[in-house]
């Protein structure tokens, strides 16, 4: 996937799509009049263009930032710099309505819904084939649902935060409209983000190169179901692309190593060199040969890695450095490249879900023990020893699962989500650096320029 778009007519529209979005309300649409139809979207290949360019924005907003956002609200990272500014509201928990970072990944997210919504409006009008339809829209609503997605995770609380979900989520937004919207309930924001997936896995093809797969919309699914506890609707998804969707569990511990780990990616943003980096937020915040890095891990979660000198994640994918200084710090390795693309859904995720579902249910221990073991035996040199045996109990498969789950996708926007679903729906006192996992600076504040009349706001308090 080359997201690089070069043709002058879409330069003009992505243009007045960016310099719009500084004088509106963030989540409001670019106006039809603002299109200059006859000049920028005359042929199909400039409607995929368009699309196209929604991969790209998708991008940018996944090189890293919304999964460390994530992850400054967790228990695994430290802010290892002097002067954070806007990250350090992140990290205590305390965004304001003024924070302009949360405000520019929040407005990536609704671009890329804004353009899809507008891919709609073209299909007649210049001649799109019902088939070449049919999968930019499939395409389109895969990447909607997501970013939809990844605003909830980060702007409302998770299912299950009410038993019948009717906390506030966000703005839906499903159309090419400038009218003010205020926030749908969680329940209704999964709903709309379920219908995009479903449609996607009826239509999507199952080989489409760099691009949304039946099996990417299918593994994203089956995350949301997940989320919302509904296992037994995610079982189904995860075994089909487990079986069918042609992936392969990789022998490597780094998942950013793209040559070693390919095999394993379901959905990918790519990365082409350094003048087409999409993975800057994770180099540049984490990378720690070549500088020292804004972001650390706790000392908690270095142990973890380390503590079982058989782990190859411990030694090859965190660092101690400075030890016994008083500067002591704790450095991720795994992203110590100049550029790399992003696995956004991969088969390792896959084999821990459903490891997780059944050891949760207690049903299909098997399966479970054997999900995790691949993973076990991919991260430990002497795995034998390691591996749970097949008259395992469901509490200690369900204890490694976590545990593994862990090691494997720390610092990839996992862990709060993660914690939070467990707090909703199996430890209501669970506390996540010591502070309950609903409490309002869990979520992110909502900007200042998305107030209106309809439009309530995030609780503030933090966690304090």
């Amino acid at each position: 996937m080359n997201f690089r778009y070069n043709t002058l007519i879409l330069l003009v529209v992505f243009t007045t799509l960016f310099t719009l979005n500084a004088c509106v309300k963030i989540t409001e649409e670019v106006p039809e009049t603002l299109f200059v139809e006859e000049d920028a979207i005359r042929t199909p290949q400039d409607v995929q263009n368009l699309l196209n360019s929604c991969y790209d924005a998708l991008a940018n907003a996944l090189n890293g930032k919304s999964q460390s956002f994530s992850d400054l609200m967790s228990d695994d990272l430290v802010l290892f710099v002097s002067d954070a500014g806007n990250k350090a509201e992140i990290y205590n928990r305390s965004t304001i309505i003024f924070n302009d970072d949360t405000r520019r990944l929040y407005a990536d997210m609704y671009i890329i819904s804004m353009r899809v919504n507008n891919l709609e409006r073209f299909y007649d009008k210049v001649g799109v084939s019902e088939s070449e339809r049919i999968r930019i829209s499939a395409e389109g609503r895969f990447l909607r649902a997501l970013c939809h997605w990844e605003v909830a995770k980060l702007w409302a609380q998770p299912p299950g935060y009410t038993s019948d979900n009717s906390h506030l989520g966000v703005v839906i937004r499903n159309e090419a409209s400038t009218q003010p919207k205020g926030r749908s309930t969680v329940q209704e924001t999964y709903d709309f983000i379920i219908s995009d997936l479903q449609y996607a896995i009826g239509n999507l093809p199952a080989s489409n190169g760099n691009y949304a797969t039946k099996s990417a919309a299918q593994a994203l699914l089956a995350k949301v179901y997940f989320m919302l506890n509904q296992g037994n609707l995610a079982l189904p998804l995860i075994n089909e692309v487990i079986n069918t969707s042609g992936k392969t569990l990789s022998t490597s511990v780094n998942r950013f190593d793209n040559a070693a780990s390919e095999s394993e990616y379901i959905f990918k943003t790519v990365s082409t060199g350094q003048n087409d980096n999409r993975s800057v937020e994770f180099r540049d915040q984490y990378r720690s040969d070549t500088k020292t890095p804004n972001y650390t891990i706790t000392r908690d979660l270095y142990l973890a890695l380390t503590n079982d000198t058989l782990d190859k994640r411990g030694k090859n994918l965190v660092q101690i450095f400075n030890a016994g200084n008083s500067n002591e710090f704790y450095g991720v390795t795994k992203f110590n490249q100049d550029y790399f693309s992003v696995p956004i859904l991969h088969l390792t995720d896959m084999h821990l879900l459903r490891a997780e579902i059944l050891a949760e249910q207690g049903t299909n221990l098997t399966t479970a023990i054997d999900d995790v073991n691949l993973i076990i035996k991919r991260a430990y040199s002497d795995s034998l020893t390691r591996t749970l045996p097949s008259n395992a109990l469901q509490s200690q498969v369900l204890a490694e699962v976590r545990k593994q789950r862990r090691l494997e996708m720390f610092c990839e926007g996992d862990r709060l989500q993660v914690l939070k679903r467990r707090g909703a729906f199996f430890e209501p006192a669970l506390t996540i650096r010591n502070a309950p996992w609903n409490c309002p600076g869990m979520v992110l504040q909502f900007h200042a320029r998305e107030g209106g009349q309809n439009f309530v706001f995030n609780p503030s308090g933090g966690c304090n």
